[in-house]
């Protein structure tokens, strides 16, 4: 079973009816491949609080919570905000809203029990195209998390795309390179087990490639720090719902014909991420243009969803 990044595919307003969110939920435990949510931190894990999320939750689900959508959204309104920032009020700001996740995920752990949340995805804001971000500063702050006690829920270094020369960024956060060396440095001062996490869709944004999202997988196992791979579309050209390159979360090339994601390039990427272990594997995907039922919304993530999984068992089965 895998993780589905539901939120990303929620009616924006979802929380504020019960009814409808309660009817999202339904339909997501119904779904035997989703093992788990990835969990979305912005300001919190939900609009209404632990005890609300922790009564829609599958209590056998193995969820993890990621701090993106909270990261993006202070990115926005302070462009030196993050981990990885060399503005000391901007690292601090980042570093203490991962201590609040902390409170939330120990939360939500003592309503469902010790595996409710299994793991943790960081990321590396700010921009570093203009040095206003580093691994030196990354390194700082995963030293000073990872030193808390988590209680066995992993720490995943989660790779967006990185600052180039070459075309314009989706988010242009910290080469791949200085993730990995931020994470080893931190894991040394603190002997915690600090993972890494490969986007599909981020890998390809930023090499412009489906083989740049295999490269980044198999540099990262050599590291002998990947973790984590989620699978989520792109496409070089126009959608229904997108421009070029476009960090929209796509599905599987079946569904959104345009998305360089086909069935091939997942095998691909499969095959190099199997050979980690442990390693957290999920979908993330948004709904489609014009979605008119929680159904609809759903449809394209759990198409991409069971492609991965029929991926997953054509790579055991082998040639």
């Amino acid at each position: 079973m895998f993780t589905y990044a539901a939120y990303n595919a929620a009616p924006a307003e979802l929380a504020a009816s019960a009814q409808e969110e309660g009817e999202w939920y339904r339909l997501l435990r119904t779904e035997p491949l989703i093992g788990g949510l990835e969990l979305g931190f912005l300001h919190g894990l939900h609009p209404h609080g632990i005890e609300r999320l922790s009564a829609l939750l599958d209590p056998g689900w193995r969820n993890i919570a990621t701090t993106m959508p909270h990261t993006l959204a202070a990115v926005d309104v302070n462009p030196a905000y993050g981990l990885a920032s060399a503005d000391a009020d901007g690292r601090r700001r980042a570093v203490d809203d991962v201590a609040r996740l902390r409170d939330e995920v120990f939360a939500l752990r003592e309503a469902l029990g010790p595996l409710a949340v299994t793991a943790v995805e960081l990321q590396c804001a700010p921009s570093a195209a203009t040095g206003a971000a580093g691994s030196t500063h990354l390194a700082a702050s995963l030293t000073e998390i990872a030193g808390w006690d988590w209680a066995g829920v992993r720490l995943l270094v989660e790779h967006s795309d990185a600052a180039t020369p070459v075309h314009a960024p989706a988010k242009g956060w910290l080469p791949l390179d200085e993730e990995i060396d931020a994470v080893r440095t931190a894991s040394a001062r603190t002997a915690a087990p600090i993972g890494q996490a490969v986007n599909w869709g981020r890998s390809v944004i930023e090499t412009r490639a489906p083989r740049g999202a295999v490269e980044h997988l198999e540099r990262l196992r050599t590291a002998g720090t990947l973790c984590g791979f989620t699978v989520s579309g792109v496409s070089g050209q126009p959608t229904s719902r997108s421009l070029p390159w476009e960090d929209v979360h796509l599905a599987i090339a079946d569904v959104d014909p345009e998305s360089l994601l086909t069935t091939a390039a997942l095998v691909d990427a499969v095959a190099v991420a199997r050979r980690a272990s442990p390693l957290q594997v999920g979908v993330k995907v948004g709904a489609p243009a014009a979605p008119t039922t929680l159904e609809e919304r759903l449809a394209p993530g759990l198409a991409t969803l069971h492609a991965l999984a029929d991926a997953w068992a054509h790579v055991d089965a082998g040639p």
